[in-house]
């Protein structure tokens, strides 16, 4: 069969099939005329709305400088758009010219001329000792390490013969061989549990009377831990307020300090702690002193009290949220 003989015998087939369905002929060729009515529709109720052109604020590149890199992209984060390509220029001598930028150099001329080669050798032994301590607490939590030494009571107090004095002048029930024993002891904190803190804040009784666990702590007789356990809750107290009152910051510093180093087995560097503390000052009083940083204060208790003025007309106006614009504030009262 031909290919013109075929093209006939379709083209008779498709005019059988809509002489046959006169409706599904109409519809074929109503349907793509309505759709485009629809379009010619749409097109004249004028809803097509012109957009002019948009322009975004660029972002400065780090060769400008590392803080007017960070302010271009803060001070345009919203990404505004503008209507010319001039209104969204960046002035990139405002940047390097700002006062975050200026603070920075001074800041670096100012560490330039404080640091010097002893602060940062000095700085390196404190991150040392500050390592050594970090692995004792991680070795004393973990249960690796065991903890040893003892805290002295005649170093830790101003005076054991004041001590005495008031034990005595406030009749606390404790015999004189008893008072010499607790102004002399060792006491050794290791062996006094978190647990036996609590314990001690809820009755102090079951603490006090553990004979064993007393002998451990501050290494007296038993006789002295008998004596203790019957004091009443009165003298307790009270002799608790004698021995606080009797310890020195020095001697209670000097301590602490030799306890730790004898679970260290080394001195710690405390006159490298020492000068980095006296650097800190230092540098801290000159931060203060700078012309920036005084007037980026001044500039934040300024904004400070018109962000409270505003918060107050808020209130006042019952209004619930702000619309900002690139030049004013709009309040929206609450609907």
């Amino acid at each position: 069969m031909g290919l013109c003989l075929q093209l006939r015998m379709l083209l008779w087939k498709n005019f059988l099939l809509r002489k046959r369905q006169k409706f599904r002929l109409v519809v074929e060729l109503l349907w793509p005329l309505f759709l485009f009515l629809i379009l010619m529709w749409v097109r004249t109720k004028g809803l097509r709305e012109n957009i002019s052109e948009c322009h975004f604020t660029p972002k400065a590149l780090p060769s400008v400088g590392q803080v007017p890199f960070i302010q271009s992209f803060l001070c345009s984060f919203n990404n505004t758009c503008h209507a010319t390509e001039k209104e969204a220029q960046i002035d990139g001598s405002n940047l390097q010219a700002s006062r975050a930028d200026s603070l920075v150099r001074e800041l670096s001329t100012m560490f330039g001329q404080r640091l010097v080669d002893q602060d940062l050798d000095a700085a390196e032994s404190v991150v040392a000792d500050l390592n050594r301590l970090a692995s004792l607490v991680q070795g004393i939590t973990s249960r690796q390490v065991q903890v040893k030494g003892v805290l002295s009571v005649p170093e830790l107090v101003n005076s054991t013969s004041w001590i005495k004095e008031e034990i005595f002048r406030q009749n606390i029930s404790l015999d004189e061989n008893a008072v010499d024993s607790l102004i002399t002891a060792k006491f050794a904190p290791q062996n006094f549990s978190l647990g036996h803190l609590l314990l001690l804040q809820e009755n102090r009784s079951l603490v006090l009377c553990d004979t064993q666990l007393m002998t451990s702590v501050i290494q007296v007789q038993s006789a002295v831990v008998d004596q203790l356990c019957r004091l009443s809750a009165v003298e307790l107290d009270a002799l608790a307020n004698i021995m606080r009152e009797s310890l020195t910051a020095a001697g209670t510093y000097q301590q602490l300090v030799q306890y730790v180093e004898s679970n260290l087995d080394q001195s710690l560097s405390w006159s490298d702690w020492n000068s980095m503390r006296n650097l800190s000052v230092q540098v801290w009083q000159d931060f203060t002193s700078l012309q920036n940083y005084t007037k980026a204060m001044s500039d934040l208790a300024v904004m400070s009290s018109q962000y409270t003025y505003l918060a107050d007309e808020m209130v006042a106006n019952n209004v619930s949220r702000l619309e900002t614009g690139d030049c004013h504030v709009q309040l929206l009262p609450v609907r």
